[in-house]
């Protein structure tokens, strides 16, 4: 199984929150993969540059360095362009991120590990939620 965690995955990890790092090592531990999408580098980047914090910064290229997963490609975009406009029509929008994150993971064939299962429910999706026991 391949594991994508969307970016309040990642800043648990970062914030060494206990539950979610026995998760994260059992999954690798029991041969699954964790693939850190670039949507979701993008995110924890920019909020680590704004925080100036480097400790974390150093933690984060290790861990990217390790589970970096492909580039986005066309195909990825025209997904999400398809489900934004899904998201639309029943009334639901969600974020370009979470949109972008969710097209990547249905090309990977992902499971998406999030703390807001909402902003990807109704998209063909498997979502787990690594904050909860």
């Amino acid at each position: 199984m391949v594991y994508l965690p969307d970016t309040n995955i990642i800043s648990a990890i970062l914030r060494k929150n206990p539950v979610v790092r026995k998760k994260w090592e059992t999954a690798l531990k029991d041969g699954h993969s964790i693939v850190i999408s670039p949507v979701v580098e993008y995110e924890i980047r920019r909020g680590l540059l704004k925080k100036d914090a480097q400790r974390q910064t150093e933690f984060f290229d290790q861990l990217s360095a390790v589970h970096a997963g492909p580039n986005l490609i066309r195909e990825d975009w025209r997904r999400a362009a398809e489900l934004w406009v899904q998201r639309q029509a029943i009334g639901r929008p969600t974020g370009d991120s979470d949109i972008l994150i969710a097209a990547y993971a249905l090309r990977l064939g992902a499971t998406i590990v999030t703390d807001n299962e909402k902003d990807f429910e109704g998209l063909s999706l498997m979502i787990e939620n690594w904050l909860t026991d």
